[in-house]
């Protein structure tokens, strides 16, 4: 063999080292960069994927800002195959009307293990806790402990009504969440008197933050509270003092 043949590359070396490099104009030599692969953006996740997010067939765990009809549609073809549940969230911006057509059904289905239900940010308005209460039988239910419903506009009628079922009886619910509801001082006096005449088998937290009450429904709410009841009152906006006041004034007058 001669030296010129001994000293050529082999052909694999050299597509390699043209692999590497690149010659320019000027005669250097520069690496070659590599082109970056980028992925493609996950699409929307579907109604199935929320719920399955957990893995778990006695959760139903569900938020969004809305549900479209077809969205609805897909939430309730769901909810034959959770069993057992024993917490409940929905969180969609659901009417009455919506939650009545599929979800109530199948929340009495599971009242004997619901422990935790939040049905918060909805559109649920004072006339339509009646149904709720029937639904939860919640003047008889002492399995669920914790119930939600923050951000509905129940309004000062129906978080009454709500608060008078829960305290009918001896009461076992350990936290009911109302904030955010329009209650303003016109509702104070009510519940101030059915928190102080109610039985406890434990303690029990009622949650009125983000309302309208202001310093005279404060007064009201904290005479007399009895030591198993906690409040939270934070980050309240009382009503302007333009509003009618003579209400406020019987209320100052029964503290």
């Amino acid at each position: 063999m001669s030296e010129e043949e001994s000293e050529a590359p082999i052909a694999g070396e050299e597509e390699e080292e043209k692999d590497k490099v690149q010659p320019h104009e000027n005669g250097t030599k520069t690496k070659k960069k590599k082109k970056k692969r980028t992925k493609a953006p996950p699409g929307p996740a579907t109604v199935h994927d929320i719920l399955w997010q957990h893995r778990r067939t006695d959760w139903v765990i569900f938020r969004a800002v809305r549900l479209t009809s077809s969205q609805l549609e897909e939430y309730l073809s769901e909810l034959p195959h959770f069993s057992y549940v024993n917490k409940w969230v929905l969180c969609a911006r659901l009417t009455h009307s919506q939650l009545e057509s599929g979800v109530y059904v199948h929340l009495t289905k599971n009242l004997a293990t619901l422990s935790h239900l939040d049905l918060s940010h909805n559109l649920l308005h004072g006339d339509d806790v009646k149904l709720l209460l029937a639904t939860l039988a919640l003047e008889q239910n002492t399995v669920l402990s914790v119930l939600k419903l923050a951000g509905n506009p129940l309004g000062n009628s129906g978080v009454v009504s709500l608060v008078k079922a829960v305290l009918n009886d001896v009461v076992t619910l350990h936290a009911l969440d109302v904030s955010s509801c329009g209650i303003d001082d016109s509702a104070c006096h009510e519940l101030s008197y059915m928190l102080r005449g109610g039985r406890y088998a434990e303690t029990f937290f009622l949650d009125l933050s983000k309302n309208r009450i202001g310093h005279v429904g404060t007064s009201v709410l904290g005479k007399g509270l009895p030591g198993k009841v906690s409040l939270s009152l934070c980050r309240n906006v009382p009503l302007p003092q333009s509003q009618p006041q003579k209400r406020s004034r019987e209320l100052q007058q029964s503290v």
